[in-house]
C-alpha cells in the first residue's frame, strides 16, 4: 500500500512488468506443451496408434501438467 499510495505511477510500472513478465512466461510453458503435444501425436499417428488423451499423456514432460487443463480449455 506505501507504494500505491505514494508513488502511484512507479506501482504501476513495477506491477505492469509483473503481469507482462508472467504472462510471457505462462505462453512459453504453454508453446511448449503444444509442441510436445503436436510431437506425441506426430508419433503416435507414425505409429498407427490412436493419439488419446491417454495415449499422448505419457509423452509430456512432468512441468507439463500444469498447463494441461489450460490447454485443454484454450
Amino acid at each position: 500500500m506505501f507504494l500505491y499510495t505514494h508513488f502511484p505511477v512507479l506501482y504501476k510500472q513495477i506491477v505492469s512488468g509483473f503481469v507482462a513478465r508472467r504472462d510471457a512466461l505462462r505462453e512459453q510453458r504453454r508453446a511448449a506443451l503444444r509442441d510436445d503435444v503436436r510431437s506425441a501425436v506426430a508419433e503416435l499417428v507414425q505409429r498407427d496408434l490412436h493419439p488419446s488423451v491417454n495415449n499422448v499423456i505419457p509423452f509430456l514432460r512432468v512441468e507439463a501438467g500444469r498447463d494441461w487443463k489450460g490447454i485443454r480449455q484454450d
